[in-house]
């Protein structure tokens, strides 16, 4: 189970990196990819001496932590488009 969780970590912060890197979000992708590089550091003598069953959950976990990854970042375009709504709601009102 930890290798699970390890893929899923590493693969869900890769997705939200993805969408900060795209917006150009530099304190978010400088951020995450701190995270990212300490999960790293922490997994790769891990994943290297696994046998192949504990690898393979290593990658279901990946598998899976890209697809909370990308619903997670569909609920943050939705709120940073609700954000700049707001913004734009106020500079018109005032």
């Amino acid at each position: 189970m930890k290798q699970f969780s390890t893929g899923f970590l590493y693969i869900f912060f890769l997705a939200i990196n993805t969408v900060f890197l795209g917006k150009s979000n530099y304190w978010g992708a400088f951020t995450v990819s701190i995270i990212i590089g300490y999960l790293w550091t922490g997994n790769v003598k891990r994943v290297h001496i696994s046998t192949e069953k504990e690898r393979m959950f290593y990658c279901i976990g990946s598998g899976f932590g890209a697809i909370v990854g990308l619903f997670f970042t569909q609920y943050c375009k939705v709120w940073i488009n609700i954000e700049k709504l707001i913004d734009i709601a106020n500079l018109l009102t005032n």
